[in-house]
C-alpha cells in the first residue's frame, strides 16, 4: 500500500508540473500595429509553448521605455529605432535583432490645413495656412528622440523644406495625440495604425495628406531590441523570441484576420471592435517585416540626420547595433 501511495504521489507531481521550464522575459511595447508581432506570439499562446514566461509592459513613447531597458527593468523593446540609437551613442550595451515595420508613420491634417495640402501638397499648405489663418501650423509629436519626432523634423527639412521655426511642434504622447486632434487643438500629427483607422473613422475631416514614404523614403520604424547582459545569460530565449517574431510576421501578412483577436485583445480591447484592428491590420499603412538587415541603410540616414539635428552626439557603428545572428539561426 506504502508502494501504492508513493507511486500515486509521484504521479500526481508530474501532472502537476510544468511540462518543461519557462524562462521569464519581460518586454515593453508601444501600443501601436508595429509592435502586432509581440501581441500575436504572446495572444496566440505560441511563447508560452515555446518556453517564454513573457511579461508585457506599455510604454507611451519610445524614450521613456528605452529608459527602462537601459536601467534593466525590462529585458526586450518593442518600439521605435531612434531612441535605441540615442542609447546606443552613449554606449548603452543594447541590441537590434530583428526589424518589425517600415513606413508605419503617416501625416494626418485637418480642417483647413488638410484643405490647403488636398490643394497644394502637405508642405506648401505650413506657410499657406500661416499667411491665411495669421498663425503657425500647429503639429503634434512625440518627445525629441522618438521616431515620430524625428521623422517629422526630417520631412519640414528635407523634403517640405520648411525650417522648423516657422510651425510649432507640441510634444505629446500616443493618446494626448489622439485627443489633440480630435479636440481640434492640433492642425497635423504624425501617427501610427490603429490610431489612423480609429481617427479617420471618427473625424471624416481629418485625411492623411502625406504617407510614410513621402516623409521618409524607405522610414525604419518598430523594431525588437534586447538589453545585451540578458541576451548574453539566455540566447535561447532570444532565439526563440526571434523565430516567433517571424512567425507572427508572416502570419500577420497571410492571415491578419485569424490573428487580429490576439492583437485586439492587447491594443484594442474596450476601444474598439476587433474589426477596426482588422482593418488596421490590412491598411496599406501597416507594413510588417521582420529582416533586421531590410532597415539598415535607412537607419543610418535616419541616424546621420539625428547627429546633425544634435539629437545625439556621435554617429553609432551600427553593425554594433544590429545583431542579426539571431534571424539567421532562425533559417532565414
Amino acid at each position: 500500500m506504502r508502494k501504492i501511495l508513493l507511486a500515486v504521489t509521484g504521479l500526481a507531481a508530474l501532472i502537476a508540473a510544468p511540462a518543461f521550464a519557462q524562462t521569464k522575459i519581460e518586454i515593453g511595447y508601444i501600443p501601436v500595429l508595429g509592435s502586432a508581432q509581440l501581441f500575436v506570439l504572446e495572444g496566440e499562446g505560441w511563447a508560452k509553448e515555446a518556453g517564454l514566461d513573457v511579461k508585457l509592459t506599455k510604454f507611451d513613447s519610445g524614450p521613456a521605455m528605452v529608459q527602462a531597458l537601459a536601467s534593466g527593468k525590462i529585458d526586450a523593446y518593442y518600439g521605435g529605432v531612434t531612441p535605441l540609437i540615442v542609447a546606443k551613442a552613449q554606449d548603452v550595451p543594447i541590441s537590434i535583432v530583428a526589424a518589425a515595420a517600415t513606413e508605419e508613420i503617416v501625416l494626418v491634417g485637418r480642417g483647413k490645413y488638410a484643405e490647403l495640402a488636398k490643394k497644394e501638397g502637405a508642405g506648401p499648405a505650413l506657410l499657406s495656412f500661416a499667411k491665411a489663418e495669421g498663425k503657425k501650423v500647429k503639429i503634434s509629436s512625440q518627445p525629441s528622440g522618438s521616431v515620430p519626432d524625428t521623422i517629422t523634423r526630417y520631412w519640414l527639412q528635407e523634403i517640405a523644406k520648411v525650417p522648423a521655426a516657422e510651425v510649432e511642434i507640441l510634444s505629446m504622447g500616443i493618446d494626448k495625440t489622439q485627443q489633440a486632434l480630435l479636440s481640434k487643438a492640433v492642425d497635423l500629427a504624425p501617427i501610427r495604425e490603429p490610431l489612423i483607422t480609429v481617427i479617420l473613422q471618427l473625424d471624416p475631416s481629418i485625411e492623411v495628406v502625406a504617407k510614410g514614404g513621402e516623409l521618409f523614403p524607405g522610414q525604419p520604424g518598430s523594431v525588437v531590441g534586447v538589453r545585451d547582459e540578458y541576451k548574453q545569460k539566455n540566447p535561447d530565449a532570444i532565439k526563440a523570441l526571434v523565430k516567433l517574431h517571424i512567425r507572427a510576421t508572416d502570419a500577420l501578412k497571410t492571415d491578419a484576420k485569424k490573428v487580429a483577436p490576439s492583437v485586439h485583445k492587447i491594443l484594442g480591447a474596450g476601444l474598439s471592435d476587433v474589426s477596426v484592428i482588422e482593418k488596421a491590420l490590412t491598411s496599406p499603412y501597416s507594413n510588417f517585416v521582420s529582416n533586421p538587415a531590410d532597415i539598415f541603410e535607412s537607419t543610418d540616414k535616419m541616424q546621420k540626420f539625428q547627429v546633425g539635428q544634435g539629437a545625439i552626439a556621435k554617429q553609432v557603428d551600427l553593425a554594433k547595433l544590429f545583431d542579426d545572428s539571431f534571424y539567421k539561426a532562425a533559417g532565414k
